[in-house]
């Protein structure tokens, strides 16, 4: 696929929600999905009773089976930015994860986010290369 897979605004109430899946190329490596913290409803208007796995999942078999290769936990609030002089300071308005796909042929993607403490609202990117 090697390109950008749109996740797009969308409000999660309580549960498991899988965006894709997306084919991914036998030459393409690498995996990162990026979470916009800052849209109407979204992390950064949130108390931390909000959170999300946000996770990245590679299937081999074109689908049948899917296993894990990224996650990470997004809760919501303010998340203080990296500061200058290697940041921008502020807040963070974005939350990435990303991870290199095991090798294979035929494989799929996907971005799953399970939501506790919802609603929230997610928009953002999942980039394949």
């Amino acid at each position: 696929m090697a390109g950008t897979l749109t996740i797009p605004l969308t409000t999660l109430n309580d549960g498991v929600r899988s965006f894709g899946p997306a084919n991914v190329n036998n030459n393409d490596t690498l995996a990162v999905l990026t979470i916009d913290r800052t849209v109407a409803g979204g992390f950064n208007s949130l108390t931390s009773g909000t959170t999300c796995e946000i996770a990245i999942e590679q299937s081999n078999d074109g689908g049948n089976t899917w296993f894990l290769i990224v996650d990470g936990i997004v809760t919501g609030g303010l998340v203080p930015a990296i500061p200058p002089p290697k940041g921008p300071g502020g807040n963070a308005a974005t939350f990435v994860v990303s991870a290199y796909y095991e090798p294979g042929t035929g494989r799929r993607t996907r971005a799953t986010v399970t939501t506790t403490g919802g609603p929230v609202t997610v928009q953002g990117t999942l980039t394949i290369s």
